[in-house]
């Protein structure tokens, strides 16, 4: 795919993902012979570039990482058929271990890093200013690691604004008056990140969803790109919202388009990264210059053909465009 404007990611918590088969998980104590298993180089930059990679958009990739377990994670991504520039530090890259039984029942390891990130900063602004060019986009995902301060974070998001980045991001670590101070093209919260993000209990209704989009539009947030899980997404602007999947809101404070998917049903293998996968699209729709609606169809046909992959694998071109052409205006 021709991409018309750049696109730069960089991955601050990168992990390495591992998924065994197994026949049964049981009470007892007892040896568990394991299947199948395989392991991914991931983390939510890493996945973002991996589905615009196999869409056809090889992007420029930054992870700062511990040092001890690096090689192991560098031969995961070369065999993914992608390659990335790396700031080291002392310590290990977290790796995340899912048990999956015939009866698709997952149990999950998530262990924390053990890092303590510094001098990291001047390697990877040095990256960035090198990597600039006009209409640029940097993104940034993802949680932050031991080490690295919820400042420091802000810090390095102003510098990549200063130097002209546009950018997009999917973090937890940031409050909303940081993102108003940003004015970043696109955030991709989730229902959680948008609940946290507004310090709601509970998620809101259709109507007082639409009014929170509106506002975060009205606040100079260009885009969100709200995901949905099964109920599909939202991608919110100033000029109107459009909403794809099988869950519509109703979203009455705000011009909305409509949108569903006509495939009876599809395999739900496993849905981590299709966040991830969903703003990978957003972002090859923004390069391939389509408007709004195609963008929310693009984020909704790579986080839905995401699903269709076993563990934190990224989505296929041919299963992209399946769904798309499912994709029909309501």
């Amino acid at each position: 795919m021709k991409t018309d404007r750049k696109i730069v990611a960089v991955c601050l918590s990168p992990a390495i993902d591992t998924t065994f088969y197994i026949n049964e998980m049981t009470d007892k104590v007892e040896y568990i012979h394991v299947d199948e298993e395989f392991s991914n180089a991931s983390g939510k930059a890493p996945n973002l570039a991996c589905a615009l990679k196999n869409w056809g958009c090889k992007i420029p990739l930054h992870i700062v990482a511990g040092s001890q377990n690096v090689e192991l994670y560098q031969s995961l991504l070369a065999s993914q058929g992608m390659t990335a520039e790396f700031t080291l530090y002392p310590g290990r890259i977290r790796e995340n271990i899912t048990m999956v039984t015939r009866q698709k029942v997952q149990y999950k390891f998530n262990r924390t890093n053990t890092v303590e990130a510094y001098g990291w900063i001047a390697p990877l602004r040095g990256w960035l200013e090198r990597e600039h060019v006009p209409g640029a986009i940097a993104v940034f995902c993802g949680s932050l690691p031991k080490g690295i301060t919820p400042q420091q974070f802000m810090d390095l998001l102003m510098y990549a604004k200063g130097l002209g980045y546009e950018l997009a991001l999917d973090s937890p670590s940031l409050q909303y008056s940081q993102l108003v101070e940003l004015s970043p093209l696109v955030v991709k919260p989730n229902r959680e990140e948008m609940m946290l993000l507004w310090g709601l209990e509970a998620f809101p209704d259709d109507s007082g969803l639409g009014i929170l989009l509106k506002r975060m539009t009205e606040d100079g947030i260009r885009n969100i790109l709200l995901t949905l899980g099964h109920n599909g997404l939202i991608l919110a602007s100033g000029e109107r919202f459009v909403s794809v999947g099988c869950g519509q809101p109703a979203l009455s404070a705000h011009r909305v388009s409509r949108y569903r998917c006509t495939l009876e049903a599809y395999p739900v293998n496993n849905t981590v990264g299709a966040g991830d996968a969903a703003l990978a699209g957003f972002l090859a729709g923004v390069t391939e210059g389509k408007d709004l609606d195609e963008r929310a169809a693009y984020a909704f046909a790579f986080g839905t053909a995401k699903v269709w992959q076993e563990g934190t694998r990224m989505p296929v071109v041919q299963d992209i465009r399946k769904v798309l052409a499912a994709v029909e205006k309501i």
